[in-house]
């Protein structure tokens, strides 16, 4: 099978990557957007970044299928425009295919370009499987938020992890 191309979302993609996104809900327990919810409001439910210095959309597509998604949503203000949010997520079935290890790759070299210093997210902690990978990339845990996700009928706690990208000095 062909390896996924990667690249930046495009103007004509807002439906597949609600499809995507919608999909995602479905396949995992650890998404925190609802698919009915998101199925429900539609496409125009996805917010895009819509300025180039706001963040970037990066989806991996094979086969005429949009097939995973890496957002990275930089911050609005002065005082934490060096960092961005950063999520992500790849169809069930395409698990395993090296997709995942794509899209970061682009990610970091997205953020290495745009000059961010922190890439930061939250994941639920019995996530084990996308804190393994996480870490793999060098993010770092840096806290928990005890109860913030209510996923699968119950509260879970959410672990903060953060990547410095920048140099050491401008690290805590």
């Amino acid at each position: 099978m062909s390896q996924p191309v990667i690249r930046a979302l495009g103007p004509g993609d807002g439906p597949a990557l609600h499809g995507l996104l919608c999909d995602l809900a479905e396949e995992t327990p650890w998404s925190v957007m609802s698919a009915a919810e998101l199925r429900q409001a539609g496409p125009a439910a996805v917010r895009i970044p819509g300025d180039p210095a706001g963040g970037a959309v990066l989806v991996a597509w094979q086969g005429g299928r949009m097939i995973g998604v890496c957002i990275l949503q930089r911050g609005a203000w002065s005082s934490n425009r060096h960092g961005a949010a950063l999520s992500m997520g790849v169809r069930r079935a395409f698990w395993g295919q090296g997709v995942a290890p794509r899209l970061m790759r682009a990610a970091l070299a997205w953020a290495r370009e745009a000059g961010l210093r922190r890439l930061e997210l939250g994941v639920a902690r019995d996530n084990g499987r996308a804190r393994s990978f996480y870490r793999r990339y060098g993010f770092v845990e840096e806290g928990c938020r005890r109860g913030a996700l209510h996923l699968q009928g119950r509260d879970r706690d959410e672990i903060l992890m953060a990547l410095w990208t920048g140099p050491a000095a401008t690290r805590r």
